[in-house]
């Protein structure tokens, strides 16, 4: 998982569906906009995003990509899973 947001806040970070994975901090959401996933939105004076799940291949392909259409809406486990088991 990455997150758009600096490291000292990433480390505290805890996802009930992604919890045994990795989270890597994205400050400057380099790696989103290489993909060109995610669009910011300003929300009290701060850049946020919706969430998006996506899976790369070793190559950098773009496999899979879901991007919630509000801010609590996440693939479950099971679909990440499924989608994992098909790279």
């Amino acid at each position: 998982m990455i997150k758009p947001e600096p490291h000292a806040i990433v480390k505290t970070f805890k996802d009930p569906v992604t919890m045994d994975i990795p989270i890597l901090a994205d400050p400057g959401s380099s790696v989103h906009e290489a993909f060109g996933l995610i669009k910011p939105y300003r929300f009290h004076r701060r850049d946020m995003y919706l969430p998006a799940t996506f899976l790369v291949d070793k190559e950098g392909n773009l496999k899979w990509l879901y991007v919630g259409k509000r801010n609590t809406d996440r693939p479950s486990r099971e679909q990440i899973l499924e989608q994992l088991s098909k790279l």
